[in-house]
This record gives structure tokens, sequence and C-alpha cells, in this order.
């Protein structure tokens, strides 16, 4: 976990959510690689619903990734 976290110093996250406990589980080595996955937006509906039907009961869609306007960086979760 340590080493992962190191990245953190990379990230912008926002002050609002430095806090919040999730943002740790984007460094826990148990869980990283498998956890997170992109898929275009038009298709998630779908791959959660696939994901779901297979066995994954705790698969979601958490949210999107847009570009970052000049002069922010931030990570923002819902």
């Amino acid at each position: 976990h340590e080493q992962n976290a190191h990245a953190r110093a990379g990230l912008g996250i926002s002050p609002a959510r430095a806090g919040d406990p999730r943002i740790e589980l984007l460094f826990d080595p148990q869980t990283s690689g498998g956890l997170l996955f992109g898929v275009d937006a038009a298709r998630a509906e779908e791959v959660v619903r696939e994901l779901r039907a297979s066995g994954d009961e705790h698969a979601a869609d958490i949210g999107e990734i847009l570009e970052a306007q000049p002069g922010t960086s931030s990570i923002e979760i819902a």
C-alpha cells in the first residue's frame, strides 16, 4: 500500500474530497487491477448488467472521466 500511495502525489484531489476514505481504494494492493476499469459511457449500463448476471453483485458504474479544464486537476468522488 505504501508504495502504491506514492502515486497520490501526482493526483489533484479536490480539497473537499481529500479525506474521503474511498480514495484509499485507488492504492490498495489487494484491489488494484481488478477494481476499476474503463468502458465507453454508451456501454456502461450493459457492462454492469452483464457483470452482475455473471455473478459480480457489486459491479457498479461509479463515474466518468472528463477532460480537465485549464488550470484544474482533480478527482471528484460522487
